[in-house]
């Protein structure tokens, strides 16, 4: 269950920071600003990493992930994202 609290935490602070970034960058945020992240409790978590289904080592249970590949007409999509 504590898990699960400080998950929510972390994601609810997830969309904070990304309102910040939006009020201040507008809709289009510079990558570098996802990549370095925002701070949790003194850690940093990065919103973007590896590519895919992604999960910061601060998450134990749920991956977040902000990036998406466009469809290829060329072969099925690997999830329904």
């Amino acid at each position: 269950m504590v898990d699960f609290i400080i998950e929510s935490k972390i994601r609810a602070k997830a969309f904070e920071f990304l309102q910040v970034s939006v009020d201040r960058y507008d809709e289009v945020l510079p990558w570098e600003i996802l990549t370095k992240g925002f701070s949790f409790e003194g850690t940093t978590v990065p919103l973007i990493g590896a590519s895919g289904i992604w999960k910061p080592r601060v998450l134990s249970s749920i991956p977040i992930s902000i990036t998406t590949a466009p469809p290829n007409p060329n072969r099925p999509a690997p999830s329904n994202d």
